[in-house]
């Protein structure tokens, strides 16, 4: 399939297009196909559960969509993960890259395209559709230009790691909410690691990693003398960047985790008294 899209490629750019470009290309589109193929065979798996089916239709939507979001989580985080610790690339955490990573990232690019369409495609579901789409721009723009510049390396696969890890229980907690479960046992759990994991990989990991891929090897670059590219700059200004949103999201997270514990708290007491 591959060497078949070639031609496609080609013709698009109008001209030959470098090897990493096409694999990129090449891996979201069977990617972001496949992110179609896992909503439609949750449709029918659910459309035949009677619980599923007295739901409104913008449940429905919503709880279909976050199908290929959950199984987008697990796979960038065990990609993260892998690449993060893969000696090729650790040795040279900027401009490190390798056909393997490039398949790894443009899961993300494939994915981030489905979810871009299902956007517009239920754009009246959606309470903040303008603040999606900002999200969605940028994230497909830094990702893109992260392979085919070639400086993601391991830098790029920890960001992806450590905000995706996340979005796994961030996924099951959102698909409680949608099936009414909001204040069930369940929900308390997967909240809780939802918080736990917010903990460990945003705010420990991401920083310890943004120090030993980014800083310190940015650092012994200038102490060297020698001049680090635009795109460089642009990777440490938008990891730099995502480490003060997640410092302003953690404190959010806090609130909102207290918040909603206190309020399953009180109403288990109120339930126990009224007995």
């Amino acid at each position: 399939m591959y060497d078949a899209l070639d031609g496609v490629w080609e013709h698009l750019y109008g001209g030959p297009v470098a090897h990493g470009t096409r694999l990129c290309l090449t891996s979201a589109l069977c990617c972001m196909l496949l992110a179609f193929v896992i909503r439609g065979i949750l449709r029918m798996v659910l459309a035949r559960l009677p619980a599923y089916a007295g739901l409104p239709v913008s449940q429905r939507v919503l709880i279909a969509n976050k199908g290929p979001s959950l199984v987008h989580a697990i796979v960038a985080t065990v990609f993260g993960f892998q690449s993060m610790t893969d000696p090729e690339l650790t040795s040279n955490p900027i401009y490190g890259m390798n056909d393997k990573l490039v398949v790894r990232a443009s899961a993300t690019l494939g994915y981030m395209l489905f979810d871009t369409y299902a956007l517009f495609e239920y754009w009246s579901l959606m309470s903040s559709g303008e603040a999606f789409v900002v999200h969605h721009v940028a994230t497909l723009t830094a990702v893109y230009l992260g392979i085919t510049h070639r400086v993601w390396g391991a830098l790029g696969a920890m960001c992806m790691c450590c905000l995706e890890a996340t979005g796994i229980f961030f996924a099951l907690v959102r698909i409680i909410n949608d099936v009414g479960l909001g204040d069930s046992v369940l929900q308390m759990v997967c909240g809780t690691m939802f918080f736990l994991s917010w903990i460990i990989f945003r705010v420990i990991l991401f920083n310890w990693k943004a120090w030993e891929l980014m800083v310190l090897p940015v650092w012994a670059e200038l102490e060297a003398g020698r001049d680090l590219s635009v795109d460089v700059w642009a990777g440490v200004v938008i990891c730099s960047a995502l480490g003060f949103l997640n410092v302003v999201w953690t404190f959010g997270v806090c609130r909102a985790y207290v918040k909603k514990m206190r309020a399953m708290l009180a109403g288990g007491k109120t339930a126990a008294k009224s007995d």
